[in-house]
């Protein structure tokens, strides 16, 4: 295969547009997501525990799912789920025109949604660096670092103006349109995956050893998991921070109104 000499192939582009758009609405799902079920329950325990649970298969999903990617072709995946995860949301925005809050059904939905969108990580970590063109791989990671930042910045504003003058529905709406959107795009990634066996059978032996090779693997290499308890870490302290500022400003009518009246 000849090399490329520019980082924007085809595909690397297809893959950071899809990235793209899919971070616009997962930014905006994750702010407006959180600020509903507050404002409908007044309980920073209740909202607390919802985004508690929310995140639980963030932690168990890729240590069962990492497996079947390694022996299944990614491209499929990865349109199929962000198709999916669209669908989901598009039929719950449907649901949410004439029906009212409900803490169980939200529940439920944020498990769905994040169980699905976990799988898509997974499958997206393992199939990002093939798409990168020899030669670029540090540039196409520092590109792939400044989406979700550079996309947190530019959308929030937007998704808090859209959840507070149409509701959260219309969040949903957008948030179902994008997916799909971004599915269409990496629906059109053309690359051959050489040690994908997509016909091979399904072993629960061969998945078991795949899944404690893999922690045979993190238990010998103290770096990586020194990296990893590090970044749990962070993300826990950050995460919290986040969830207790936007409580204070919902608590506080003075700062809300100000907030809403500055955008």
């Amino acid at each position: 295969m000849k090399r490329a000499n520019t980082l924007w192939t085809r595909n690397f582009s297809i893959i950071t547009i899809g990235t793209v758009i899919s971070a616009i609405g997962g930014v905006a799902m994750n702010f407006a997501m959180g600020l509903v079920v507050f404002d409908n329950t007044d309980s920073a325990w209740l909202t607390g525990f919802f985004r508690a649970i929310s995140m639980l298969p963030s932690i168990v999903v890729p240590l069962l799912f990492a497996p079947y990617v390694d022996s299944h072709r990614r491209r499929p995946l990865i349109w199929g789920l962000d198709a999916m995860l669209g669908i989901a949301y598009l039929v719950f925005a449907a649901y949410l025109a004439g029906a009212g809050f409900s803490y169980g059904l939200y529940m439920g939905f944020g498990l769905l949604t994040s169980t699905i969108g976990s799988m898509y990580s997974t499958t997206y970590q393992a199939f990002y660096p093939d798409l990168i063109p020899e030669g670029f791989m540090h540039k196409g990671f520092s590109i792939s670092s400044l989406i979700y930042p550079t996309v947190t910045v530019l959308v929030t504003p937007v998704a808090a103006i859209i959840y507070t003058n149409l509701g959260i529905q219309y969040v949903f709406l957008i948030e179902g349109v994008l997916l799909l959107i971004a599915a269409a795009f990496e629906a059109c990634i053309r690359i051959e995956e050489q040690h994908a066996e997509e016909k091979k059978k399904f072993s629960f032996h061969a998945y078991w050893e795949s899944l404690c090779e893999g922690f045979r693997y993190l238990k010998k290499e103290k770096g990586v998991r020194s990296i990893y308890s590090n970044m749990a870490v962070i993300n826990a302290a950050g995460n919290a921070t986040h969830f207790m500022a936007m409580t204070f400003f919902q608590s506080s009518p003075v700062l809300t109104t100000a907030m809403y009246s500055f955008m």
